[in-house]
């Protein structure tokens, strides 16, 4: 088993994770995440392109690219997640830590990433992907020319680390005492390396480099962290093989610790279990309404230009290229030359198809803030309701501030501020006041529509 190989659960979930995040990014990374072969041509041997299936009919390539690129995409899983955790975060977080952690809460990733603002990352990830990973990490040796290894300066302290979801390829857990022990997690990271010394040009050319960190339980019980890199075989110099950099031990105050400081983010739990993401439902209605889009503008540049016809007793021009396509030529004892333009309600359907989307969309992104009813209710009975249950996102809030609390003790811990690694005196808490209690359901859904039309 090599370092580079991912969970099972990581490989079936692959797929659907490049949708959510294709699907946040926006069209160009729709239209990118089209299949291609490696000679750059569509692999025109699937049955269908993974967002937008290809027509019956329809083989030439450049009609399917005229096709894709008359297709536009509806912005609304970007709105959606941005608007969600702006919701969220128009209240500040409440942080309770010790003062001698307050420099360090405004620069939490030692990269002038406050806490708050990282905070807002989390939350973003958890409700689009419904995965995240946060380490507390800790300076690491470094390794000199002539091998050598040089312990950090006693300045260091721990900082944040996030890893989205595709890159946590393997994690692993067992049970002890009744509670779920993390022993092995493998993170995959993209380093960039200058291909030529200072002073030189080929300094401003940098080149990506694969590498994986590995935290683990050692046989001991200690934390233990292990660098591995990607390293070019064969003629071709493609990475094929994995060599380890280096491993250490972690200490605080000279002492291993007897835990990964890792945590898994997730909309229901801390567990290491992968989880459906809240916005799964949003983002397939998102697809479907840009193949409806495609067909729409499709139907409408076949249709909606006036196209000649010829009929002559006559033997056929090769081609006749005039108007939408190409002027049909239909033999006939009496010449004469007409036009053909589009009559009746053939563009409806697709209309009304692309009004459905928006609406099951805004739908969806309302309830992700407040549950949908049973039966159909008052304003006061909302109010009620919502007196004694969460919204989905709001538990996704409580379970991120878990999270965080973990993470903020930890660091409090191991930066030597507390003696026990699980201070209550530590916590934070997100804003869950996300809408007025007393709004009503298709007051909420009416914000939601016009947050995804760009209105609001």
């Amino acid at each position: 088993m090599s370092v580079t190989t991912p969970h099972p659960a990581y490989d079936a979930m692959t797929p659907i994770w490049s949708d959510l995040r294709c699907a946040y990014l926006g069209e160009i990374a729709v239209k990118g995440a089209l299949p291609w072969r490696r000679t750059g041509q569509r692999d025109w041997t699937q049955p269908g392109m993974r967002h937008l299936p290809r027509p019956a009919g329809m083989k030439r390539t450049d009609q399917y690219q005229a096709y894709l690129d008359a297709a536009s995409w509806t912005p609304a899983t970007e709105r959606a997640a941005q608007g969600i955790t702006g919701s969220i975060f128009r209240h500040d977080p409440q942080i309770e830590a010790p003062t001698a952690l307050e420099p360090q809460l405004a620069d939490i990733t030692q990269t002038g990433v406050s806490l708050r603002m990282f905070a807002e990352q989390v939350v973003l990830e958890t409700l689009l992907m419904g995965r995240y990973g946060l380490l507390v990490d800790f300076p690491g040796p470094t390794i000199t020319p002539e091998g050598v290894f040089l312990a950090p300066p006693p300045q260091s302290r721990p900082y944040w680390v996030g890893y989205q979801a595709e890159e946590i390829i393997n994690w692993r857990t067992i049970q002890r005492d009744g509670k779920t022990l993390l022993t092995l997690v493998v993170c995959k990271e993209v380093v960039e390396d200058v291909q030529g010394p200072w002073g030189t040009d080929d300094f401003f050319i940098v080149k990506p480099r694969t590498q994986y960190r590995v935290l683990r339980l050692n046989d001991l019980g200690f934390y233990e962290v292990s660098l591995w890199t990607e390293v070019p075989v064969g003629i071709g110099q493609v990475p094929t093989a994995v060599t380890l950099l280096q491993s250490w031990i972690p200490l605080r105050q000279g002492q291993p610790l007897d835990f990964i400081p890792f945590v898994f983010l997730a909309p229901f739990s801390l567990e290491p279990t992968i989880q459906k993401s809240l916005m799964e439902g949003l983002v397939r209605r998102n697809y479907l309404n840009f193949r409806h889009s495609a067909d729409k503008e499709h139907a409408l540049h076949l249709t909606a230009m006036p196209t000649f016809y010829v009929a002559a007793n006559m033997e056929a021009p090769p081609e006749l290229y005039v108007g939408a396509s190409m002027a049909p030529f239909l033999p006939d004892n009496q010449a004469k030359v007409g036009l053909v333009e589009f009559h009746g309600q053939g563009l409806q359907p697709h209309e009304n198809a692309m009004k459905e989307d928006l609406m099951l969309m805004a739908a969806l992104g309302a309830r992700l803030l407040e549950g949908p009813p049973e039966t159909q209710e008052t304003a006061t009975g909302v109010q009620w309701r919502l007196a004694g249950a969460d919204s989905p996102t709001q538990t996704l809030i409580s379970v991120v501030n878990q999270g965080l609390t973990w993470a903020l003790q930890t660091h409090a811990y191991w930066a030597g501020v507390t003696e026990n690694v699980d201070d209550p005196a530590i916590h934070v808490a997100l804003n869950k006041d996300l809408v007025s209690t007393i709004m009503e359901p298709t007051m909420l859904q009416a914000l939601m529509t016009a947050l995804l039309n760009g209105t609001i």
